[in-house]
């Protein structure tokens, strides 16, 4: 891996740049978060391994990470490819998380409206007699 300075036009000024993280590189530099397919096939070592994971031509691979204008997914890993690609994650230890599979702004709200887990396992704690009805 090596260091490579980005455009001045760009918050970040260095990051670390491999060939399997250069499309979130290119999405930091136009100031866009990745796509869900984006950050997917980066984690997971690129469109090859992905292909092999999901018996899937390369080209079908990245088809995901184009427009739907353009015959893509608009970003999204379809799926039933999804669980595959978690189990592989799971086999290889990949930093891949579910919420890779979906936008951040859908991520975010999602969270925003659940109730954290100490919230609730406070509540679990507390005595009967102190519970709302």
């Amino acid at each position: 891996m090596t260091w490579i300075g980005m455009p001045a036009r760009s918050s970040v000024a260095t990051v670390l740049l491999s060939a399997r993280n250069s499309c979130i590189v290119r999405a930091m530099c136009e100031h866009q978060s990745p796509t869900p397919a984006e950050r997917v096939i980066a984690k997971l070592g690129g469109t090859k391994v992905v292909a092999t994971v999901v018996q899937r031509a390369r080209q079908n691979v990245e088809r995901w990470k184009k427009p739907r204008a353009e015959g893509g997914t608009g970003g999204l890993v379809p799926a039933p490819h999804q669980v595959e690609l978690l189990r592989h994650a799971l086999v290889t230890g990949a930093d891949l998380e579910l919420e890779d599979f979906f936008p951040d702004d859908l991520v975010a709200a999602l969270k925003a409206r659940r109730p954290s887990m100490a919230a609730l396992s406070h509540a679990a704690v507390r005595p009967e007699s102190e519970r709302k009805p």
